[in-house]
């Protein structure tokens, strides 16, 4: 499954892009989508 994720951010506020490149570890988000679309973990909302 070829799947992207986008996450819109308000100009006037380019601290919260700063903070959000820091925080989200792609590597690791891609992983996990890997294992759910693989069925080894069901996801939690």
């Amino acid at each position: 499954v070829d799947t992207n994720a986008v996450i819109i951010t308000n100009r006037s506020t380019p601290e919260m892009t700063d903070l959000l490149k820091h925080m989200i570890d792609i590597e690791a988000i891609l992983k996990m989508q890997k294992i759910v679309n693989d069925g080894k973990m069901t996801p939690r909302y």
